[in-house]
């Protein structure tokens, strides 16, 4: 419940064309269900449905039972220090570190939106004699989200819904990978008791283990569906959508931002390079206005390199190696910061304005503020109807 501030990390890495990368070594679990992307997913534009039910705690649902088929409901994931997967796998690989895709997305993002603020819990655990490992996973939920973030976590749902053929749904992987361990993955009795989570029928979790340098990394992903073409294989995607609040006839549209960038290179590159598909959405008018298929080459067009994201990432994981002991901690980052913020669980929080309390933050009787409702984006500059006197991409001048 409670975390006393422990020490800092700075975001600056000296990030050269000689650091080591994030590489592949091999795939150790594969389970779950995927489903198929419906070739009807290009027919644009269309409407987009926000009015249907697309987050889901429990499987069973019997006054949606038969629509449930229909179209695709997220499953929340299970946190990875409680996934029972993890400890087989810890045990086999003696990883560095554990991380969820989740992490490091809203990592490799923040870099660029300074202005944000993530929050990630941190498990420090011994994996035996001196060695531990270090499992972050996903950041919390944030204290307050922009109309754009809201939108974003709406369209991105339906958008998935609407691309994914939910009733054709398959395992995963004819043959699974299994990590060389006699254990039994599958069977233990957190499966056993958890109902609401059962990992034949719900989506697919993927595990691979990567190297960064010297380090083993673990990294748990999840494949949005899969793409099959004319002759070819099954090719996994990720599905994400581009909101547009300034789209124009003329082809007057928003440009992807660093940010987004930096997303979906990093969901690519884990996936396996999987295509990104993309869903252009007008806002203003609700409507999907086109899917734009990237690869790899197109995501890292104009020569850019994600060198100073996979340099942060590394950096990171070596100073939290070599500093922290086991136990539970936080890395925060707070809006306008150039830093990392650690937090160190402890039994008492002597002062409260330099810990956190979870249980205050999050305290389910406090709801987030909608009673003000605020303007989410800038109306885009018309070159043909603004008069003289207003100055470019600013509002016209009142009357």
């Amino acid at each position: 419940q409670f975390y006393k501030y422990f020490n800092v990390i700075e975001m600056s890495p000296n990030a050269t064309s000689e650091a080591p990368i994030l590489a592949f070594k091999k795939c150790l679990f594969i389970q779950g269900q995927i489903a198929p992307c419906n070739p009807k997913m290009y027919d644009s534009p269309r409407n987009m449905n926000l009015f249907r039910k697309y987050l889901v705690n429990n499987a069973n649902s019997p006054d949606e039972e038969e629509e449930h088929i229909q179209y695709y409901k997220k499953k929340l994931l299970p946190a990875i220090v409680v996934d029972p997967i993890i400890p087989n796998l810890i045990k086999d690989t003696h990883p560095d570190v554990v991380v969820s895709s989740e992490c490091l997305t809203a990592m490799v993002e923040m870099i660029h939106s300074i202005s944000s603020d993530i929050c990630i819990p941190i498990t420090v655990m011994k994996a035996g004699g001196d060695k531990k490992v270090l499992v972050l996973d996903r950041p919390f939920p944030k204290d307050s989200l922009t109309a754009r973030q809201k939108n974003k976590l709406v369209y991105d749902l339906a958008f998935k819904s609407l691309c994914l053929d939910w009733k054709k749904k398959h395992t995963i992987s004819t043959n699974q990978s299994r990590p060389p361990s006699p254990n039994s993955y599958g069977v233990t009795a957190a499966d056993e008791t958890n109902d609401d989570w059962n990992r034949e029928l719900d989506e697919n979790l993927q595990y691979n283990l990567w190297s960064f340098g010297d380090m083993n990394i673990i990294i748990r992903h999840q494949a949005d569906g899969d793409l099959v073409g004319v002759g070819s294989k099954e090719r996994r995607v990720c599905l994400t959508t581009k909101l547009d609040y300034q789209i124009q006839p003329d082809g007057f549209e928003e440009i992807l931002t660093p940010s987004e960038r930096a997303s979906q290179w990093i969901q690519s590159y884990i996936g396996g390079h999987a295509f990104v598909l993309e869903g252009r959405i007008d806002v203003t008018k609700n409507r999907l206005v086109r899917v734009d298929q990237k690869q790899m080459k197109d995501i890292m067009s104009d020569n850019w390199k994600p060198s100073y994201e996979s340099e942060m990432l590394r950096h990171t994981f070596l100073r939290l190696q070599k500093m922290l002991v086991p136990g539970n901690y936080l890395l925060q980052h707070k809006a306008g910061d150039r830093n990392f913020l650690i937090y160190q669980g402890t039994d008492k929080l002597e002062n409260a304005s330099s810990g956190v309390d979870l249980y205050s933050k999050y305290d389910s009787s406090i709801l987030p503020t909608v009673s003000n409702p605020e303007l989410a984006f800038v109306p885009a500059w018309n070159l043909k109807n603004s008069s003289t006197e207003q100055i470019p991409w600013t509002f016209p001048a009142s009357q």
